[in-house]
């Protein structure tokens, strides 16, 4: 059986601790054989250790000369929630922040916030919950060309089954001028669709051109949705035409057609509230590249992406106004 120093002098690199001092950033290299030296492998590829590592060296330099002595992360990776503290050299709290699905009680306990606190910090919570879930929000459907009219119906459930403080018109349909057509592609520039949207936008709110027709912009070949700005879109334009099976050569299927509708529709919904493109492939807030994307996702928003739509930030943000 091999012993312990064995198991050492087999695993621990060769480098001193005065040489580990002058690293800015450890590498996996040094990393990796400390796990194995313990006795389990790594449950997360060198690849992502290797950017945790980074991170946390780059979190360092960024706070370092700022007044703050220690910072407190929680992290509950099955929902992905997390809460954060900043404290200053006497050991206060100077700034926190969340994000979670659900009110992070157990994360708050665990970076250092005591039951009156977080009783305080719930109760403002729970108001500002409220508002954020009874503010309306007026949405402004635009056909462009002939639209299926059962299909815009259809479009105005799904919206009001997930979002109730929505409130829908429909608009009659408008052509779109010709300008914007590439009649080379057989595609609208559907950067510039956009741009005309939002300058005959007359309501306040939100504006979703919807039009059966393919769409590309400059550098995509074709893309199923735009949007006016990346951050906090108002306008934005959902085409149809590849989201039908009759685009790719196969039977029509409506049912499977109205699901990827829905998928669209809440994706663009979200970057309406704000939400990013998220990473998780199953998760309606992810990007689009292909059919075969939209179809591999969920109709809702993962766990991370509900955290975001609470109002943890709007809690920090009141507070340090």
């Amino acid at each position: 059986m091999m012993s312990s120093e064995t198991k050492k002098r087999k695993y621990l690199p060769n480098i001193s601790l005065s040489d580990l001092k002058e690293l800015s950033v450890f590498p996996v290299r040094i990393l990796e054989p400390w796990y194995k030296f313990r006795g389990f492998s790594l449950p997360i590829s060198s690849e992502r250790l290797w950017i945790l590592t980074n991170l946390l060296h780059a979190l360092n330099d960024v706070l370092t000369g700022t007044g703050i002595s220690k910072m407190k992360v929680s992290l509950d990776l099955n929902t992905g929630g997390l809460a954060f503290v900043l404290y200053d050299e006497n050991g206060n709290k100077i700034y926190f922040d969340f994000i979670s699905p659900n009110f992070p009680e157990i994360l708050l306990k665990e970076i250092g916030f005591c039951e009156t606190e977080i009783q305080t910090i719930k109760n403002k919570w729970r108001e500002l919950s409220l508002k954020l879930n009874s503010k309306h929000h007026l949405l402004t459907l635009q056909p462009l060309n002939p639209v299926d009219t059962d299909v815009l119906e259809e479009i105005i459930v799904m919206i009001k089954e997930r979002f109730d403080n929505f409130t829908v018109i429909l608009k009659e349909p408008i052509d779109v001028p010709q300008k914007f057509l590439n009649s080379r592609r057989n595609q609208l520039r559907g950067d510039l669709v956009v741009n005309w949207l939002k300058s005959i936008k007359q309501s306040r709110g939100y504006l979703l051109g919807i039009i059966d027709y393919d769409i590309y912009i400059p550098k995509r070949n074709y893309v199923f949705y735009v949007q006016d700005d990346q951050e906090l879109p108002k306008v934005g334009l959902l085409s149809l035409k590849r989201l039908h099976q009759e685009f790719y050569g196969l039977p029509c299927n409506r049912e499977l057609f109205l699901e990827r509708v829905r998928k669209q529709i809440y994706h663009i919904i979200g970057h309406f509230l704000g939400l990013p493109n998220c990473t998780n492939k199953f998760c309606v807030m992810s990007y689009p590249y292909s059919i075969l994307d939209i179809d591999a996702k969920d109709v809702d928003f993962c766990s991370r992406c509900r955290g975001l739509l609470k109002p943890g930030r709007l809690l920090i943000k009141e507070d340090h106004a």
